[in-house]
């Protein structure tokens, strides 16, 4: 397992988001990933979930609405419109070869996902 200090966490972590800051810091959930999309130009985010599945859902959610109504990293993540225009014709077969992840169902491609458990050190210490 890969461990990531958190006093060190930009250059850690490529072009990386945490997401639920709070949760990473009080370890809220049982473990921590990173979730990365993309292999060329690729970005990483520190999620703490209960497993991959979750944390998965965690980026699609960040990633769903940048606070202007627009899909952060939209070579990454798209939308089920987005992506049935894009295949056209045909395009629920294809989606087969896909993930679906987050509350309303973005769609990640197979080719762009690396989910991997972390440990993480020197977090910050929170008032009990």
């Amino acid at each position: 397992m890969k461990t990531i200090d958190w006093t060190n966490l930009k250059e850690e972590l490529n072009c990386g988001d945490v997401i639920a800051q709070d949760d990473v810091i009080t370890q809220f959930w049982k473990r921590n990933y990173v979730v990365t999309l993309g292999a060329i130009g690729s970005h990483d985010f520190l999620v703490n979930a209960d497993n991959e599945q979750d944390a998965l859902d965690a980026v699609a959610d960040f990633c769903e609405d940048d606070g202007k109504g627009n899909v952060r990293y939209p070579g990454f993540i798209r939308t089920l419109a987005e992506y049935a225009a894009e295949e056209g014709e045909g395009w629920e077969k294809s989606l087969e070869d896909e993930v679906i992840a987050g509350n309303h169902g973005l769609v990640i491609s197979n080719d762009y996902i690396m989910i991997m458990q972390v440990k993480i050190v020197n977090l910050p210490r929170t008032e009990e």
